[in-house]
């Protein structure tokens, strides 16, 4: 024989069903709520540490803007020409003692250099900086070279790797000291 009884009727008959269904329904409603507020907190504990993580970040980069700054400001005032290039020879920074000691007895200024590896030289002075440039990167160490800068004069390159602090090179430094030293030097240092 078939029940005929709505469950409408069956929940009036029988409190205990009732109290088992709210229980149930209050679980599953406290479950979600719980899931919910939990997730919420897994994603306010990921915003929260991103943004600290971003903010050690900006805090960092400023250190290292403002010793940067420091390390070019001292750089910028050495009295022999000096210069930092790429892995590929091109030419990032120079400092002043470059554009008044190379550049402009050569008739060029920064803009004639900056990014490029040294066209503006000639191809011969060319060939030979990129092959001194090579050796460096191939022996991963300080070398002399002797340089004649074309219209400037004759000189020692001393050439180093850049190198990060976990070993890897990411470019080529250098120094040019002129054999006449004193010429080099008359007004920017007192020579005794």
């Amino acid at each position: 024989m078939k029940d005929t009884k709505s469950i409408n009727d069956r929940l009036k008959s029988n409190p205990l069903i009732t109290i088992v269904i709210a229980l149930i329904g209050s679980g599953i409603v406290g479950y979600s709520f719980n899931y919910i507020a939990s997730k919420n907190d897994r994603e306010d504990n990921y915003i929260q540490k991103y943004v600290e993580t971003v903010e050690e970040c900006q805090d960092q980069i400023r250190k290292l803007e403002k010793r940067l700054t420091v390390v070019e400001n001292g750089l910028l005032d050495l009295p022999f020409p000096s210069w930092l290039k790429d892995r590929e020879s091109n030419i990032i920074w120079i400092n002043r003692a470059y554009v008044d000691q190379i550049l402009k007895p050569s008739g060029l200024d920064e803009t004639d250099l900056l990014g490029q590896k040294g066209e503006c030289f000639g191809e011969d002075f060319l060939d030979l900086i990129l092959k001194n440039d090579k050796e460096v990167l191939a022996k991963n160490k300080i070398i002399a070279f002797p340089e004649e800068v074309p219209g400037v004069g004759k000189g020692v390159s001393y050439k180093f790797p850049i190198e990060t602090k976990f070993g890897g090179v990411t470019g080529v430094g250098g120094i040019w000291i002129p054999y006449d030293i004193k010429k080099a030097l008359k007004n920017r240092i007192d020579l005794k």
